[in-house]
């Protein structure tokens, strides 16, 4: 017995009533032509997470230099910068792991800008000098690898968090 239905179809092009047995057919086509429909963000959320990100880039980079510097000073005295810029990889990488895969390049290229940031500094000790102590950029490398290693390790467990709470975007690595 055929059944006569009306529905109100909101559409990208068309919007108004039409019978059901078109409502069906055009959502089935339209379903695989589009991508499936967001949640609306809002605009304060988008400017939120922006200002997040660089400001918390901005701390990284400012531990990244800090270290450099007591490095530069005496290349004993890395550990507690070290430890100051280890702490603000994994919190780079925990609060901009929800972005899954698109993060990627800011968590690998991000700590190898210490290396290029160590080239001023040179091979002296600002204090007592020497020939035989590692260039500054040299130093460097390790804290640059370590971040960024715990970069990728804290988006990661952002990431599995995420999906673990069925709050991540489609995205989501």
């Amino acid at each position: 017995m055929a059944q006569c239905c009306r529905a109100i179809v909101v559409d990208h092009d068309q919007v108004g009533e039409r019978p059901c047995a078109l409502v069906a057919r055009s959502s089935r086509r339209d379903s695989s032509r589009r991508s499936p429909t967001l949640k609306p963000v809002g605009q304060a959320r988008v400017v939120f997470d922006v200002t997040r990100t660089v400001v918390l880039i901005g701390l990284y980079l400012a531990a990244g230099i800090a270290f450099l510097v007591a490095v530069n000073a005496d290349q004993a005295n890395g550990d507690i910068p070290f430890y100051v810029l280890t702490a603000a990889a994994i919190l780079l990488g925990w609060a901009t792991g929800n972005v899954g895969r698109r993060g990627l390049p800011l968590w690998i290229l991000l700590p190898w800008i210490l290396v290029p940031l160590g080239l001023p500094f040179g091979d002296e000790n600002a204090y007592s000098g020497g020939d035989d102590l590692w260039p500054v950029a040299a130093v460097a490398i390790f804290p640059a690898f370590t971040s960024m290693v715990l970069m990728l390790l804290a988006a990661g467990a952002r990431s599995l968090y995420e999906r673990r709470h069925h709050t991540a975007p489609p995205t989501a690595a």
